[in-house]
């Protein structure tokens, strides 16, 4: 893949590691592992909003279950969730956590983007970030990033 602008490169980065860090908890968890893995791991507000997302969405919500959203709902999480869910279920280290966090910020900025295209450098940083995280973990999207980021 080679994006025309550093905008397209952040934005399919971020995809890419959203969608790896979501199949991630998919294959790690069991079935109860909205309750045991988000809501034990998020700030209060963050959980009144995936709540809110979830009553938006409540044709995908298994009722047999009491209104626990199935495993497919890893759909629900992005960047601002995942520092908190790592850092408490799949033991992330302080330095991993940071990285996440950082990305977090990236996805923020991302999601009310400037006018013009992100610089070189920044973007090359979010790739490196996004980069190591998933490293961490060992996932197979760590190398695409790498190779997203070296161009």
């Amino acid at each position: 893949m080679s994006p025309a602008s550093n905008y397209a490169r952040l934005s399919y980065g971020l995809k890419r590691y959203t969608d790896s860090l979501r199949r991630y908890i998919d294959r790690r968890v069991r079935e109860d592992w909205w309750d045991e893995y988000v809501l034990t791991s998020l700030p209060a507000e963050q959980i009144a909003a995936l709540d809110r997302d979830r009553r938006l969405h409540a044709d995908d919500v298994d009722e047999a279950r009491e209104g626990v959203l199935p495993k497919a709902g890893t759909e629900f999480l992005d960047a601002r969730h995942f520092a908190a869910i790592y850092r408490e279920r799949f033991r992330a280290n302080e330095r991993t956590t940071d990285l996440m966090r950082h990305v977090q910020e990236i996805h923020d900025q991302w999601s009310d983007p400037l006018e013009g295209d992100y610089a070189t450098e920044d973007v090359d940083q979010a790739l490196s970030a996004m980069h190591e995280a998933l490293a961490y973990y060992q996932l197979p999207a760590a190398a695409e990033l790498l190779a997203l980021r070296e161009g």
